[in-house]
């Protein structure tokens, strides 16, 4: 095939959906910023610590419940959303 000075782009489904899971729940771009960045700190950065992931975790949840009333434990379970994530 002649190349005619454009990139080829080759669809991903993994890239197509982990661009929709970057986006879920907050919208795009981000609806609340602060609880996109406190939510993926605390489970996907790997380099956080395990004293500083869990006081991301408490700044998530308290940032939940002040912003919205929601209980961030209480609603949230990560092995269901995972089960569910990885059977899209």
């Amino acid at each position: 095939m002649p190349d005619d000075g454009e990139e080829s782009f080759e669809y991903n489904a993994d890239d197509q959906r982990d661009a929709l899971y970057e986006n879920l729940g907050f919208g795009e771009p981000a609806q609340d910023q602060t609880a996109h960045d406190l939510f993926w700190s605390v489970y996907y950065d790997n380099d956080l610590s395990i004293p500083d992931r869990e006081q991301a975790l408490q700044q998530l949840n308290d940032y939940l419940w002040d912003e919205y009333g929601i209980d961030f434990e209480a609603v949230w379970d990560w092995e269901d959303f995972r089960a569910w994530y990885e059977n899209a």
